[in-house]
């Protein structure tokens, strides 16, 4: 206090010419620290602008043209931080560039900053840029496992929930193949189910892996269809054995009930006769009998493995191969067997196939498989939303339009994309 007094009351000349002499380049100091502050502030949100521009146009189809990506990232680039572009007070957007090669896509902006202290040294604009580069990378191997039992032939809002189901598997698939361009880039399996599943005759008939019960035992006559592992292996990855007969998959000479449609294993929908036979398979899909959800489970797992009884999935964990399996359905578990006898769901208490279900569930997830369930109208909440990898990977569909809404939620997630400045 005494140096301040003292200061003040000084009135030599020398003083106040030090004084006047360190005073521009303090406030220099001060206005630099201030703008430069604002400017980083402002860097922060360019650069997460650009990021979350690059990310999701990534992920959208092939048939965008450069205008339209062009377009896109402009306008991803203002929402995001349009709110400090004033060119009065503080920043001015110069240009947004956005160009896609192959997959993947840059996204760079340049800006500029209006200083508030530093135009006093003659500082006018700060230059701000930011840039980002997202790459589509990773392959997918998904299992779409999809409830086909007699309920499904309800309508919501007018519509079947069948043929709801139907458009929005073709509509995924659609979306899928866009972003299919090498073979191995986006394999897809189809599995629909009822009490059963059923392969393809023709191409499974004279496999060694099956457990032919029915009396008749004539593979010349098997029309597809699989019922239940024995109980010892029904919740289990074990590989079927010719030595240990309760390994293998029992087939059946009919089916419980009506006509279930043909599942199809990983098919790569880079092929575009596979692709259109894929879609043959989502059109040939119909409402017929009960539900058993594990079957449908352990079938979709089958197609993930690359074991017996497929061979189409790349081996577990191997580097850049996402496997992801989506499992639909609207209502609760009806029907299974145990050691090939029916059984329905009461048993007395509860809901002994619910159990079976879990089981399956952490199975699949063990197994680094990410799960995604859809409960449509109907169906056990809590046994689904536990079934999923993740509570957000849950979706209950209750009006027409949301389970499409569901599966591009899905397709979106799913797209895996690397992020580099």
């Amino acid at each position: 206090m005494r140096v301040m007094r003292r200061f003040g009351t000084d009135r030599a000349g020398s003083t106040a010419i030090l004084f006047g002499l360190t005073l521009l380049p303090l406030m220099g100091a001060v206005g630099a620290a201030v703008d430069y502050s604002r400017a980083a502030s402002f860097h922060s949100r360019a650069q997460l602008a650009v990021d979350g521009a690059a990310l999701a146009i990534v992920r959208e189809p092939d048939t965008l043209t450069p205008a339209e990506i062009q377009a896109k990232g402009e306008t991803y680039v203002r929402d995001t931080i349009g709110h400090m572009l004033d060119p009065a007070r503080g920043a001015t957007l110069g240009t947004v560039t956005t160009t896609r090669e192959g997959r993947v896509v840059k996204v760079a902006l340049a800006a500029t900053m209006k200083p508030s202290i530093m135009q006093v040294l003659g500082v006018n604009a700060m230059p701000v840029t930011a840039n980002a580069q997202a790459t589509w990378g990773s392959r997918l191997e998904l299992a779409l496992v999809l409830d086909n039992t007699g309920s499904m032939d309800d309508t919501i809002g007018g519509k079947k929930k069948i043929d709801e189901l139907k458009t929005a598997s073709a509509n995924l698939l659609k979306q899928l193949k866009l972003r299919a361009d090498t073979p191995d880039r986006v394999k897809v399996s189809l599995v629909p189910f009822a009490s059963q599943v059923r392969l393809d005759p023709a191409r499974y008939r004279n496999e060694t892996w099956f457990r032919w019960n029915d009396p008749i035992r004539d593979p010349a006559r098997w029309t597809g269809y699989v019922n239940d592992r024995a109980e010892t292996y029904v919740v289990s990855d074990v590989a079927p054995s010719l030595a240990v007969d309760s390994t293998r998959y029992p087939a059946a000479m009919k089916a419980d009930y009506g006509q279930i449609a043909m599942m199809r294993p990983l098919t790569s929908l880079a092929d575009p006769a596979s692709y259109d036979a894929m879609l043959a398979s989502v059109a040939s899909m119909r409402a017929e009998g009960s539900t058993n959800v594990p079957i449908g489970m352990s079938w979709g797992f089958a197609t993930l493995t690359s074991g017996i009884p497929f061979t189409e999935a790349a081996p577990k964990d191997t580097a850049g191969v996402h496997k992801v399996m989506i499992v639909m359905t609207d209502g609760d578990n009806t029907s299974f067997r145990v050691d090939g006898v029916v059984r329905g769901f009461a048993e007395g208490t509860g809901y002994p196939i619910d159990a079976r279900t879990r089981a399956t569930c952490d199975l699949v997830k063990r197994d680094n498989v990410t799960v995604y369930t859809i409960r449509m109208l109907a169906g056990n909440v809590d046994l689904l939303r536990s079934c999923a990898t993740t509570p957000d990977n849950y979706f209950d569909v209750s009006k027409a339009g949301d389970l499409d809404l569901a599966f591009k939620k899905i397709l979106a997630s799913i797209s895996a994309t690397t992020l580099t400045h």
